[in-house]
């Protein structure tokens, strides 16, 4: 008799599964079976180690590199370190260990794993505690507790154990791995007395029976009957069925999963007919499959109906057998709760939808783009700032919408991203429409489960009025609204910046307007702004156009000449007199402009400071020439 090797397979043990080693070598075999499980199932692979020395060997190529090869990646497997507190050899703590197993299970969940699967080397626990009732407690309550899904080895060096400890685990346990080999367990619940004490050569004998049973599993002879015990003890549902479909057996855990009290109640029920309508299609298919026949590992989820009309989600294997009945070939059907699983699956999908409804109808742009440079996703949000609807975006280039004067801007943020930086940052983008918008943009790297870099998460809105706004404002404070000249902040500021060591020559010309006091009592101040204004234009078009040109009081100018001598100065002020003159030719005489000039250049001797100050005495000098002359311009 072939027993069906599905029917051991830790996927659907609820409860710790003892592992008994006592080689590096039977310890390396059983560590990548569990760590191959894991990776089949997408789990996180969490392993406490039995010594440092150990781990060290484990982390070597003998094993990870070999692992490697087959897909696992550093993310998905970890050591767990002796710092955490139920790991050390202090008195054993439950409470801790099942916050820390839940802890664990919603972080790989949280990561995109299908939840953990824990390897706990506990010889060095035992070795040291003198009261391991806690443990064993603990051992045999785990399949009532939250975490009775995770799929949990424990593992012992039986050979550095003490001999009643081992017989108290063995009496834990209804399953172990010994041999590298899943078996139902001949001495669960064996009895110890409290003065017992075995011997080293008891648990040696115990040992070799554990052995025999696993020659027995592992080479049956074809006349064997199969082990009833196996159905009655198995930690999950198993049903047989006639080649007409109908139940025959039942095992306790199916009973309790469908919700009967007896084995006659299922009797002769057609087993199809305890599925959903939805599910009973593909049910009957995997019942049919010819696949079965060769012991081909069939699998569905599925819901099933208990007794009371409830349906519960199950994962169902099915894989046949030969038992010493009068029908000859028969169905096993193994099947267990995967309630919680499926409540998980749900709970995601819900988190899922709630952050996209969020993303797709919150008010600023998220876009998503791959390693590459192409755009994964877009919400509408980003779509609208950038003049299309998303499916437009998908797969062209986001360089497509960057500006070429912006380019290495972006370059520059991509880099960071490829180091792993996240930074928020503005630049302008160019939409379909071919309008120019600002941006503010956070940008966040990507990363695949293996840690490798896939590309950017980024959040933007458009801050092209914030940026006009401030474009004012700047412009505000530093000029002149009246006469888009410079205003005295900016001159002032220009004359403190001025570095005499790395500064050729600078000249300063200080203009004032003669009579706008006049102009203003008499025509009122719309005259005298007009009068101003003509005073700017003269000036805008006498210097160049990295002077600095400043309005500095109501009727004084200021003109800060860079790298201009005093040969260059005069040359200005005469140029100056000679717009002045040209624009006042076609002018009434009461229409006319007047203003006095001063100006003054800085030398080794003569600071900034003190040029302006002597610009703006040479100004007024001037001035009182023609007071006294009557308005007659003197040059000097």
């Amino acid at each position: 008799m072939d027993l069906p090797v599905d029917l051991f397979r830790p996927d659907f043990q609820h409860g710790p599964i003892p592992y008994f080693y006592r080689s590096t070598s039977d310890l390396e075999k059983g560590l990548r079976h569990f760590i191959h499980r894991g990776m089949e199932h997408r789990q996180k692979i969490l392993c406490l180690p039995p010594q440092a020395e150990l781990q060290a060997q484990f982390d070597s190529p003998l094993l990870i590199r070999s692992m490697e090869n087959l897909g696992l990646t550093d993310h998905q497997f970890e050591w767990i370190p002796d710092s955490v507190e139920w790991a050390t050899t202090g008195p054993f703590d439950a409470g801790v260990l099942k916050e820390w197993f839940l802890s664990q299970q919603t972080t790989a969940v949280a990561n995109g794993y299908a939840g953990i699967r824990v390897w706990l080397d506990l010889t060095r626990t035992l070795c040291t505690q003198t009261q391991i009732e806690p443990l064993l407690n603990w051992l045999e309550t785990f399949s009532s507790q939250p975490i009775a899904d995770v799929p949990l080895y424990c593992a012992y060096a039986d050979n550095q154990i003490p001999p009643r400890t081992i017989l108290q685990l063995l009496a834990a346990h209804r399953t172990l791995h010994f041999g590298n080999q899943l078996l139902i367990n001949p001495y669960h619940g064996l009895t110890l007395s409290a003065d017992s004490a075995p011997s080293a050569e008891t648990v040696s004998r115990i040992i070799s029976n554990l052995q025999g049973l696993i020659s027995f599993t592992s080479n049956p002879r074809p006349e064997q009957p199969r082990p009833d015990a196996i159905l009655r003890d198995a930690p999950y549902g198993i049903v047989t069925l006639g080649i007409d479909g109908s139940i025959r057996t039942a095992n306790p855990k199916a009973l309790t999963i469908l919700g009967y009290t007896q084995e006659t109640d299922l009797n002769s029920t057609l087993f199809i007919d305890l599925f959903s309508p939805e599910d009973r299609f593909e049910v009957s298919r995997v019942l049919s499959d010819p696949r079965s026949k060769s012991h081909t590992d069939l699998a569905v989820e599925c819901k099933i109906l208990r007794r009371d009309g409830i349906s519960i989600p199950i994962e169902l294997r099915v894989s046949q057998i030969e038992l010493p009945e009068p029908d000859g070939a028969h169905l096993a059907c193994y099947f267990h709760d995967i309630t919680h699983h499926y409540e998980i699956e749900q709970a995601l999908r819900a988190s899922e939808q709630r952050y996209r409804f969020l993303v797709e109808n919150q008010g600023e742009g998220v876009v998503m783009i791959d390693a590459d440079g192409k755009i994964d996703y877009i919400n509408a949000a980003g779509g609208n700032l950038l003049g299309g609807i998303p499916e437009f975006f998908i797969g062209q280039r986001i360089t497509n919408f960057i500006p070429d004067s912006q380019m290495n801007h972006y370059r520059l943020q991509h880099g960071n991203r490829r180091k792993g930086v996240s930074t928020s940052f503005e630049i302008a983008v160019r939409s379909f429409d071919n309008i120019e918008r600002d941006i503010l943009v956070t940008a966040t790297p990507r990363y695949s489960p293996g840690g490798n870099y896939n590309g950017t998460l980024a959040i933007f809105r458009d801050i092209t009025e914030r940026k006009q706004l401030e474009e004012k404002l700047r412009y505000q404070s530093t000029h002149d609204m009246m006469t888009g000249l410079f205003n005295r902040t900016y001159f002032d500021d220009a004359v403190e910046l001025y570095d005499p060591l790395n500064a050729l020559s600078t000249s300063i010309i200080i203009v004032d307007v003669d009579g706008l006091k006049e102009v203003n009592d008499q025509n009122g101040h719309k005259a005298g702004d007009l009068l101003i204004k003509k005073v700017a234009k003269i000036l805008k078009a006498s210097f160049r156009i990295d002077d600095v040109i400043a309005r500095i009081g109501g009727d004084e100018f200021a003109i800060l000449l860079h790298e201009t001598d005093e040969s260059q100065l005069r040359q200005a002020i005469i140029r100056l007199r000679r717009n002045l003159e040209e624009a006042n030719a076609n002018l009434p005489l009461e229409q006319q402009v007047s203003f006095s000039i001063g100006g003054a250049t800085t030398s080794p001797t003569l600071d900034i400071s003190q040029t302006l100050m002597l610009a703006d005495m040479r100004m007024y000098r001037q001035k009182r020439r023609k007071k006294a002359s009557h308005g007659s311009q003197l040059v000097e």
